[in-house]
C-alpha cells in the first residue's frame, strides 16, 4: 500500500476482509482467492471500459483517450505518470494484470467509482471532484431569477442615475 501511495485506511479495509478471524495478522491463500473471486468480474469490467488497443492492453495513446473520454487533463505527463504508477512493461504498455494489481487494494465501494478517476487521482496526486448533475428545473429557476433581478435593478436605478446625471451637467456648466 505505501508503494502504491494509497491511504492507510485501505490496508486496514484490505486486511478485515481478508484475514480469517478478527485477531489475525495476516490472512491465507483461500481467503485471498475468495475476495479475488468477489472482485474479479468488477475489476474487469472497469478494465474493459477503458480505451483499450486491439492485443487488450492499453499504451500512452490509449491512456490519453481514456482520460479525454473521462474529462481528465489529458496530457502526456498525465499518461506517463499513470503508466509509471502501474510499472508499465518495458514496451510501454499497461496488462490487465498490472490494472488488476491496482484495483484490488481498493476498497469494493471505490470499485464501482470510474477506474480513470481512482488511477488519475493515485498517479498523479491531483484529486478529482466527482461529477455533479444538476436538474434541468434548477438551471431554469436561476436563469429566470438573474433575468429578474436584472430587469428589476434596471428599472429602479434609472430615474436615478438619469438625475444624477442632469445634476452633473448643470453644474458642470456654471462659472
Amino acid at each position: 500500500m505505501r508503494q502504491r501511495k494509497l491511504p492507510r485506511r485501505y490496508a486496514r479495509d484490505f486486511m478485515r476482509r481478508t484475514r480469517s478471524h478478527l485477531f489475525s495478522k495476516s490472512f491465507g491463500w483461500k481467503q485471498f482467492l475468495s475476495m479475488m473471486e468477489q472482485k474479479e468480474p468488477t475489476i474487469l469490467r472497469a478494465y474493459t471500459s477503458l480505451c483499450l488497443s486491439k492485443s487488450g492492453t492499453l499504451q500512452k495513446s490509449q491512456i490519453l483517450a481514456s482520460l479525454k473520454n473521462a474529462g481528465l487533463p489529458a496530457n502526456e505527463d498525465n499518461a506517463v505518470a499513470m503508466m509509471r504508477f502501474l510499472n508499465a512493461d518495458t514496451d510501454g504498455s499497461i496488462s490487465y494484470g498490472h490494472f488488476r494489481n491496482f484495483m484490488v487494494l481498493l476498497p469494493s465501494d471505490r470499485l464501482q467509482d470510474d477506474p480513470r478517476s481512482i488511477w488519475f487521482e493515485a498517479a498523479t496526486v491531483v484529486a478529482v471532484a466527482p461529477p455533479v448533475e444538476i436538474p434541468a428545473g434548477s438551471v431554469l429557476r436561476s436563469a429566470l431569477a438573474g433575468g429578474l433581478s436584472c430587469a428589476l435593478s434596471t428599472s429602479l436605478m434609472h430615474p436615478i442615475d438619469t438625475i444624477k446625471t442632469r445634476v452633473q451637467a448643470v453644474n458642470a456648466q456654471l462659472p
